[in-house]
């Protein structure tokens, strides 16, 4: 009797550890937490490394992504980008460029601001291992520029604590000296993510950069000596 309750606890056990982890219900879970947490600001970390297994990164930028529903602002270096409820715009302070399009994306189906949802959803692939807070996602990945996608997942909050992206093909980063060896780099790109933000007024608010006076469109007075490229035309 006893040997049979412990095979039917032992079963049970197995059959819930499964379930917390196999890939159907984390990507359910992932979906479901940043749809919940629609507003948040997050800082990035990208590093990219020369091989897959060198520690030491041959590069590294810090980003800021902020989001609130579905309206979003960036800033990488040089680069600036915000996401109202109409507009989608670009901003390059290095070549003074100011792209202005339509905004027709969808943004309640975004994880984070890198189109994961190509990658999460019920048939996505890959391994899963219990890494006691967090869990690794393993998804190998059919796209030309890239082979795999390493995800770490926080266990309490289901959200992203890291991703790592394995690039296909090799480059030589020092490309003005041919003795170094061409190889397959690694993007490592790391979030700490605030879920009680404070905006301000004017995060979201296009007028930051582009004003429209009588149907023409024109830049803020502070981006005078820059060039307007206007995709949106309505």
């Amino acid at each position: 009797m006893k040997k049979i309750l412990f095979t039917v606890i032992g079963s049970m056990m197995l059959l819930a550890s499964q379930a917390q982890t196999d890939i159907p219900t984390i990507v359910k879970k992932l979906n479901e937490a940043y749809q919940a947490n629609g507003n948040m600001s997050v800082t990035t970390t990208y590093k990219m490394y020369a091989n897959f297994t060198t520690t030491t990164a041959a590069q590294t930028l810090t980003g800021n992504l902020k989001k609130k529903g579905e309206q979003m602002s960036y800033k990488l270096e040089n680069v600036e980008r915000l996401e109202s409820l109409h507009r989608r715009i670009l901003v390059n302070h290095d070549s003074k460029t100011v792209i202005v399009q339509a905004n027709d994306v969808d943004r309640k189906t975004y994880v984070m601001d890198l189109e994961l949802e190509k990658y999460l959803n019920s048939k996505t692939q890959g391994q899963v291992q219990d890494q006691g807070t967090q869990l690794l996602l393993s998804m190998p990945v059919k796209l030309p520029d890239v082979e795999k996608v390493d995800m770490y997942i926080n266990k309490s909050t289901f959200l992203i604590n890291k991703l790592v992206v394995y690039y296909r093909q090799a480059i030589r980063f020092n490309a003005a000296d041919e003795s170094t060896p061409k190889q397959k780099p690694r993007m490592e790109i790391a979030f700490q993510i605030n879920l009680n933000p404070t905006f301000a007024n004017n995060e979201f608010n296009e007028n930051k950069f582009i004003r429209i006076n009588n149907g023409v469109m024109k830049l803020n007075n502070s981006l005078t000596d820059y060039q307007l490229v206007n995709f949106d035309k309505d």
